[in-house]
């Protein structure tokens, strides 16, 4: 999981992390897929601008995929 302090957030510091992980995920050819609970939209529009569609759901997540 992710997740950062809100005095952290919106400093680039989350998508920094992520750009690392998804560059070394489509390097190795590993598929990588998350939940984000649904009642958290900025996460998950976040997520979104990070490259990940939505792939499905259950009671409390929405799930995610890299595209």
């Amino acid at each position: 999981g992710l997740q950062l302090m809100p005095e952290h957030q919106a400093h680039g510091v989350g998508r920094a992390v992520v750009d690392t992980v998804v560059a070394q995920a489509r390097a190795d050819g590993v598929p990588v897929e998350l939940g984000v609970e649904k009642d958290n939209p900025r996460a998950r529009a976040f997520w979104e601008r990070c490259g990940f569609a939505y792939v499905g759901e259950d009671e409390t997540e929405h799930r995610l995929r890299l595209a």
